[in-house]
């Protein structure tokens, strides 16, 4: 906490400059203990504990949000005294492994006066409020990263972040805004232009998703959906045999994604595997994927009417 209160009348200046010694003490002391106890914390976390750890952590953290979390426990000193990067990793931890999100915000802001880039406080505020549940405070998570850009207007992470935050919030146009910022800003992130590909497929340009979508680059090439949207971009073309390649790549990483089972089904199916195809999209309709179970439904009708001439 800091204290930034201006006095107009003299004579309550030694009177507040006391009481803020007091206070400031106060808060050393509050401070100091809560350094002893997070450094107590860190330290016991054992190499296998953070390798349990970090399977709890979300991919969206890992990767989207840009946070090494399991990176950044290792790299504590205890010849320092704790810095901002040690309140922030202990919030996040309170969020998503423990959905203490009180406790993660009061974490945070309790190391934002050691936090010598004000844009990575605002960010972490702005994924905290993200978390909280069900509320989703956009309006709060949208405040703050504002703050974090207008701090820090020239980093492309933050447009991208946003970018996402609208995406899921069906403001597709808007995300195009901001993904479009984040890669002139840093045109060879090749993640951002992968981004900008997925959007350009909610907003049907097919062809500019698959030119976005050319590169997968190192960052999302463990990216189950980058390779479920270029699957989706073939099969738009009619492109089948590549359009089975990514589907395959894509389920190789998620077995759970349904419409990759129904892009492979359909590939298999129009390239002369019937059969195997068949089997494809009856995964799909299993998991729940309504337009797979349509086809299957079409599909045994055209047998029934096969038959029963």
């Amino acid at each position: 906490m800091k204290f930034h209160l201006l006095y107009n009348c003299l004579g309550f200046i030694l009177l507040f400059t006391s009481c803020v010694q007091q206070t400031e003490k106060q808060k050393l002391n509050d401070n100091s203990s809560k350094e002893d106890s997070l450094k107590v914390f860190f330290f016991n976390l054992q190499k296998n504990q953070l390798d349990s750890l970090s399977q709890e952590i979300s991919d969206e953290i890992m990767t989207t949000r840009g946070l090494d979390v399991k990176k950044l426990f290792m790299n504590i000193s205890d010849k320092d005294s704790l810095g901002y990067e040690y309140y922030a990793n202990f919030a996040y931890l309170q969020a998503l492994k423990y959905k203490r999100y009180s406790e993660a915000l009061k974490y945070l802001d309790l190391g934002a006066y050691k936090a010598t880039d004000k844009s990575r406080y605002y960010f972490d505020k702005a994924c905290m409020w993200a978390y909280i549940q069900p509320l989703k405070q956009r309006d709060t998570v949208y405040k703050y990263l504002k703050l974090a850009i207008n701090n820090d207007s020239l980093n492309a992470f933050y447009y991208s972040a946003r970018s996402q935050f609208r995406d899921e919030d069906g403001l597709v146009n808007l995300a195009m805004l901001d993904i479009n910022t984040a890669i002139k800003l840093d045109s060879e992130d090749t993640s951002y232009i992968n981004c900008r590909g997925t959007y350009k497929i909610e907003l049907q340009d097919w062809s500019g998703a698959l030119k976005d979508l050319e590169n997968v680059g190192l960052r999302n090439i463990n990216n189950a959906y980058v390779y479920m949207y270029r699957a989706m971009a073939y099969n738009k073309f009619h492109k089948h045999k590549e359009a089975l390649e990514e589907s395959n790549k894509c389920l190789g990483l998620d077995s759970t994604i349904a419409i990759a089972y129904l892009i492979r089904g359909n590939a298999k199916f129009q390239l002369g595997n019937k059969d195997e195809g068949i089997v494809d999209i009856t995964k799909a309709a299993k998991l729940g994927d309504e337009k797979a179970q349509q086809v299957l439904n079409e599909y045994q009708q055209s047998k029934s009417k096969k038959y029963s001439k």
